[in-house]
């Protein structure tokens, strides 16, 4: 259990970290254009 924890953790965090240089590339766009 604690390993398919740890993919699970794994996962999440690249999501968010996929999220937010996403985020952060929307807004540079919007600011530079």
């Amino acid at each position: 259990w604690k390993l398919m924890d740890d993919n699970l953790t794994k996962r999440t965090l690249l999501i968010k970290g996929v999220s937010i240089s996403l985020i952060i590339t929307g807004i540079g766009g919007l600011t530079s254009g």
